[in-house]
């Protein structure tokens, strides 16, 4: 298991690699980080993040269900031309199932790599396989610990609770509306929005779900612009100064951890 310190560092690394380059490849370069600075695999980090950032998607819907549920958004509420309910619905069913199928590879591994087997017919790709899947399968223990998901999941919704607090507080300062009910909103645009990869440091996608996010409540397009390039810049600069003294801190190379992907 890292040290709090490791974490911390290799976070910071990563999120700042996702500022400067594409693809979000900051999620590979923070799993080679913990590889890096504990004794913890480069596989199990990776299972490790995945599991954290399904976690992190299941916050942020049911932020926004309650948010739903609460009648504080709109009813007739749509997402790329589908009611917004089929999108709560449709992320928490595959993130409760995709911590379903992690438990159980993690409880049951040797059924899991008899799986393996079965479906690779070519014996050294298998085997190949299977020890990577042991290896990732380390990082998925913590499901098995009912006390450590627990705090996992408080620890996702305060998280995220104060991220959309942080976007409101970002339209606010510009006179637009951003109580809990917009806050929520704009967190969920721009969360599903930079989940699929995209540019060095989300430039430009970012902005787009946040002027989106303005549209439901009726803010002008300018307006949401504007307090969208403040919030992007104010939150792009302090974590990739952050990730650039952990480097500094560590004695990591970013060309060596792009090596590990």
């Amino acid at each position: 298991m890292p040290s709090w310190s490791a974490a911390w560092h290799a976070t910071a690394i990563g999120f700042m690699a996702n500022n400067i380059l594409p693809f979000r490849l900051g999620e590979v370069i923070r799993g080679a980080s913990v590889a890096k600075l504990s004794p913890v695999s480069f596989p199990a980090a990776l299972a490790s993040i995945a599991v954290e950032r399904v976690f992190d998607a299941l916050a942020v819907v049911a932020l926004f269900a309650v948010a739903l549920a609460a009648g504080a958004l709109p009813v007739d509420l749509t997402i790329s031309g589908r009611p917004a309910g089929d999108l709560v619905r449709l992320v928490g069913v595959a993130g409760l199932v995709a911590i379903l199928a992690a438990v159980l590879a993690g409880i049951y591994p040797e059924r899991a790599a008899r799986v393996i087997r079965a479906l690779v017919p070519w014996e050294k790709l298998a085997t190949k396989l299977v020890a990577l899947f042991e290896s990732f399968a380390h990082g998925l223990k913590v499901l098995q610990d009912p006390k450590r998901i627990t705090l996992a999941v408080l620890g996702s919704l305060l998280l995220w609770s104060v991220n959309a607090w942080s976007f409101g507080l970002a339209f606010q300062a510009f006179g637009l509306p951003g109580g809990p009910a917009e806050s929520v909103l704009l967190q969920t645009f721009v969360v599903f929005a930079v989940a699929v990869p995209a540019g060095p440091g989300f430039i430009g996608v970012i902005e787009a779900a946040m002027v989106l996010g303005g549209n439901v409540f009726g803010v002008p397009e300018g307006a949401s612009l504007s307090a969208a390039l403040a919030y992007h810049i104010l939150t792009y600069i302090p974590i990739t100064l952050l990730g650039a003294w952990s480097l500094y801190r560590t004695g990591l190379k970013l060309g060596e951890l792009k090596e590990r992907e």
